[in-house]
């Protein structure tokens, strides 16, 4: 879910203007300033076309968005975030990090060395409640058909599938899970 957000928002940062750069938090190895101007350079030459990638390169740090994939994942010492993060702050205007749920816990417990995060405003996906999953339901049931009486009956069967299916525990009502669930019911009926 987290990863197809920054793909998105990637594609309406594009859109609006912006140069967003995609970076997983694999490639975020080194904390020194050498390499990371390497890392975005090779960032840069990935995600852009040859005639974009001048362009790219010298936009203002205005234009620039990083879109930073599992941040809690780096492959540096702790020590080291305050500096990455100074860096990178020069060169975008906005970051958009991802990381894991108990990513927090760690920031607490070591102030110090991650105070750079604290500037950071943490916000979390929420699951769906029983509003947005019909919703969703409607318009995945209603993609192969304009809605009739029947259309409406077999909304109200996947929903209260869905609905069973979410309500035991069983897979959490992120629209992710949800659509997954979709498919395989769409799936099972057809086959």
């Amino acid at each position: 879910g987290k990863t197809a957000l920054l793909k998105k928002l990637y594609t309406d940062s594009l859109e609006a203007g912006y140069f967003p750069i995609y970076l997983q938090r694999a490639k975020l190895k080194s904390s020194s300033a050498k390499e990371l101007r390497r890392l975005l350079d090779n960032l840069i030459e990935d995600q852009y076309e040859t005639s974009a990638q001048a362009l790219v390169s010298q936009a203002k740090p205005a234009q620039r968005i990083l879109l930073l994939d599992n941040l809690d994942r780096y492959g540096f010492p702790d020590r080291y975030m305050t500096s990455v993060i100074e860096f990178l702050n020069k060169e975008f205007s906005k970051i958009i990090a991802t990381t894991d749920g108990a990513f927090d816990l760690k920031e607490v417990v070591l102030t110090d060395e991650l105070s750079s995060l604290r500037s950071f405003e943490q916000m979390r996906l929420l699951e769906f409640g029983f509003k947005l999953r019909y919703d969703l339901v409607a318009k995945w049931c209603n993609l192969s058909a304009a809605p009739d009486r029947e259309s409406k009956r077999d909304v109200m069967q996947t929903d209260k599938l869905v609905s069973r299916i979410v309500g035991r525990g069983l897979v959490p009502s992120y629209p992710l899970y949800i659509l997954i669930l979709l498919q395989g019911v769409e799936m099972g009926r057809e086959g």
